[in-house]
């Protein structure tokens, strides 16, 4: 587990207060509860099922190949029984809006085309539903969805979302793309740019190979590089936003919500867009949108570009800090 220096976690506490916390969101944190509940009934005496909600496990996350990561906690899919495992289904239908927990599914599904293990998600719930801070996490190979619960608050992230292949070849789900809106709408912005825009937010030819902020339990701001929101024409917003509402599929939908309201209401200056690497389809490429609470880095610079890998980061929200 990645752990800040004091000077970095001072800096955090100070960015936390003037940030937006954790939002508020009475049904959506009563389902929540209930369908974690249901989940602990299913799964019964397992212990692997629950830990304490302060189990440094909890943020000891990351997205790796379950060879990587052999003592992983929680109950994988691939033990659980039926009942247990629609259990935990409707947990991650709670936790999603819209098309988010089929995004979740397609990615897990990824598996069957990389010859591995698509039972090796592990489903974990820290602490009690409804007593106290509790929370959820699914996590295994390019998944990692965190979320956590005190009273009617709920918090998500980090939300990490990977697909290898991004798109499938052949079979009788050729063409399946898990994440083809994050692809496809940023580079979409991009190219809606006059030429003296475009080149102002390719900010170099060459990519990171990977997100920058990698698997940190907290991170702050990247360095302000690219263009200001308040730069971009009608189009490039337009196809930006739906980009970053993808992400905020994988959140309940209270949540999601309040941060669409957010990025309409955001102070425009305060919103970079930066790209990375080619412009040209299948070439290694990256991109990053940032705002005062969040980051969303998306990298495919890997495997041919046929390999992404994305976050979602709240600075003062991931695993509940701000609860």
């Amino acid at each position: 587990m990645t752990t800040l220096p004091r000077r970095q976690l001072i800096a955090l506490a100070t960015l936390a207060a003037t940030m937006p916390r954790a939002v508020r969101a009475g049904s959506d944190a009563a389902a929540l509860t209930d369908a974690a509940s249901a989940y602990l009934r299913a799964v019964a005496d397992d212990p692997r099922a629950r830990l304490a909600w302060d189990d440094p496990r909890r943020t000891d996350w990351h997205w790796f190949p379950p060879r990587f990561r052999p003592d992983r906690e929680g109950v994988p899919l691939g033990d659980m029984a039926p009942e247990t495992r629609r259990a935990a289904e409707a947990l991650l239908e709670a936790s999603t809006t819209g098309p988010g927990a089929a995004k979740a599914r397609a990615i897990i599904s990824l598996q069957h085309e990389l010859r591995q293990d698509p039972g090796a998600y592990f489903v974990s719930v820290y602490g009690t539903p409804g007593e106290g801070r509790w929370g959820w996490g699914i996590e295994g190979h390019h998944l990692s969805l965190n979320y956590a619960v005190h009273g009617d608050h709920i918090a998500a992230g980090p939300i990490f979302l990977g697909a290898h292949p991004t798109r499938v070849e052949s079979g009788e789900r050729a063409g399946l793309r898990a994440m083809a809106v994050e692809e496809d709408e940023a580079r979409a912005a991009l190219l809606a740019l006059l030429a003296d825009l475009r080149a102002r937010a390719i900010v170099a030819e060459r990519t990171p190979r990977d997100t920058r902020t990698q698997n940190a339990v907290a991170v702050e701001p990247l360095p302000r590089e690219g263009l200001a929101w308040s730069e971009l024409p009608a189009e490039s917003r337009e196809r930006l936003t739906r980009a970053v509402h993808a992400y905020l599929g994988m959140m309940p939908p209270t949540l999601a919500a309040a941060e669409r309201a957010r990025l309409a209401s955001a102070d425009p200056s305060s919103l970079t867009f930066q790209w990375r690497g080619s412009t040209v389809p299948d070439r290694f490429h990256y991109w990053a949108v940032q705002g005062n609470a969040f980051l969303i880095e998306h990298d495919n610079s890997r495997d041919g570009a046929r390999h992404i890998h994305s976050v979602w980061r709240g600075f003062a929200s991931d695993f509940g800090a701000a609860l």
